[in-house]
C-alpha cells in the first residue's frame, strides 16, 4: 500500500542549472545525517543547500518528503511540492507524519521479504526534521523517541533516511540511543568544546567562524569543510519548475 514501487515517469525538460555542494550530496548519500551548532550558525541555510541538492537529484517519482518543521518557517515553501508526503508542524500532526513513515517502512519490509530482496529498490524518502531538540523536549518526548528511533534503525535498507537540525546537542535533549543512529554528523559553530565533542566527537566546533564553519564526522572520516551559502532564488527556480505543467506525470503499469 505505502511501498512507491509503481513506477512513474515525468516528460523531459532540462532540470534548472547550477551545482550541487559535495557536502549536500554527503548528507543525502549518509544512513541518516544530524546537524547541530549554535542559533544563527547556518543550520537552516544548510538545510536549504541539501533540499536544492535533492530536488536537483530526485523527481517525484525517485524520491519523498517528509517534512517536519515545528519553527513553521524554513520547510513551509517545499510543502506542495509533488515530492512531499507530509509537511507537519505541530505535535500531534508530527508525531502521526513519522507514525505514517513507520508504517510505509514495514510495508516495504514486508514486500522486500516476499521478493527476497535485501535493500529497497524503489523511492527514497528523507524525513527532515527541522528542530530534532523541539521534539525530544516536548511533553510527548518518549513517543518521539521511540518513533524516531525505530526509522534511524531499520529505515536505511527501506530507503527511509531521517536528516535532522538541533541546536541543542546535549544528552538531555538529544538522547545518545538516538544520536548513535545518525552516521554522518555536521557539527557548525558552537559555544563549548564540550557541545563540540557531543556533536562529532571531538573538540573544535567552538573555534569554527560563525557562519559557513563545519566538521564532518562519518563513520571514521572527520575533516573540517565550508557549507555552501544557498539564498531563496538558487531555490525558487527548482520549485517552480517541479510545480509547473512541465512535469505531468505519466504513470506506468
Amino acid at each position: 500500500m505505502f511501498g512507491f514501487r509503481r513506477k512513474q515517469t515525468y516528460t523531459t525538460w532540462r532540470i534548472p542549472g547550477g551545482e550541487c555542494s559535495v557536502i549536500s550530496d554527503k548528507a543525502l548519500e549518509a544512513e541518516h545525517s544530524l546537524i547541530a551548532g549554535a542559533t544563527g550558525c547556518g543550520k537552516s541555510t544548510f538545510l536549504h543547500s541539501i533540499m536544492q541538492a535533492f530536488l536537483m537529484q530526485y523527481s517525484p517519482a525517485d524520491g519523498k518528503l517528509v517534512l517536519l518543521d515545528p519553527k513553521v518557517v524554513e520547510l513551509k515553501r517545499y510543502r506542495d511540492l509533488p515530492h512531499t508526503l507530509a509537511y507537519e508542524t505541530e505535535t500531534d500532526g508530527i508525531l502521526s507524519a513519522l507514525n505514517m513513515t513507520i508504517d510505509i517502512m514495514s510495508d516495504r519490509y514486508d514486500d522486500m521479504g516476499a521478493r527476497d530482496i535485501e535493500e529497497w529498490d524503489g523511492a527514497k524518502i528523507y524525513v527532515i526534521i527541522e528542530e530534532l531538540a523541539d521534539l525530544l523536549c516536548s511533553p510527548e518526548k518518549v513517543k518521539f523517541i521511540v518513533a524516531i528511533q525505530r526509522l534511524a534503525q531499520k529505515g536505511r535498507a527501506a530507503g527511509i533516511h531521517v536528516i535532522a537540525a538541533t541546536q541543542a546537542p546535549s544528552a538531555e535533549c538529544l538522547p545518545t540511543k538516538i544520536k548513535l543512529n545518525f552516521t554522518a554528523r555536521f557539527g557548525l559553530v558552537c559555544d563549548t568544546a564540550m557541545q563540540s565533542r557531543q556533536i562529532v566527537g571531538v573538540a573544535g566546533c567552538e573555534q569554527l567562524p560563525d557562519h559557513g564553519g563545519c566538521i564532518y564526522k562519518y563513520r571514521r572520516e572527520l575533516r573540517a569543510v565550508k557549507l555552501p551559502f544557498v539564498q531563496r532564488k538558487d531555490i525558487q527556480p527548482l520549485i517552480d519548475y517541479w510545480m509547473s505543467d512541465r512535469c505531468k506525470v505519466v504513470r506506468a503499469y
